[in-house]
């Protein structure tokens, strides 16, 4: 498996705040899950079932309804939070 990588950006700093590195076992995670193990302050409030919507990014996709494999799928870019 070639190593994959995610990029994080901060529509709020207007930088790449970090690239995080994806293993095997990370790409069942998700991508909530992924990006609180990497240490990312990523807000939630309803336990990831997607109903407080604050763990969006890319302005509408929800991090606690999509795995880190199928995000990588999605061909998204660039992972942006208008907070951070």
């Amino acid at each position: 498996m070639s190593i994959k990588k995610i990029d994080i950006y901060g529509n709020a700093s207007k930088k790449v705040i970090t690239t995080l590195f994806v293993n095997e076992i990370d790409l069942k995670l998700r991508l909530l899950d992924f990006l609180r193990k990497n240490g990312l302050p990523i807000a939630y409030s309803c336990d990831g079932h997607g109903s407080c919507r604050k763990c969006s990014f890319n302005k509408d996709i929800l991090s606690c309804q999509i795995t880190v494999e199928d995000y990588l799928k999605s061909k998204e870019g660039l992972l942006i939070f208008d907070y951070l």
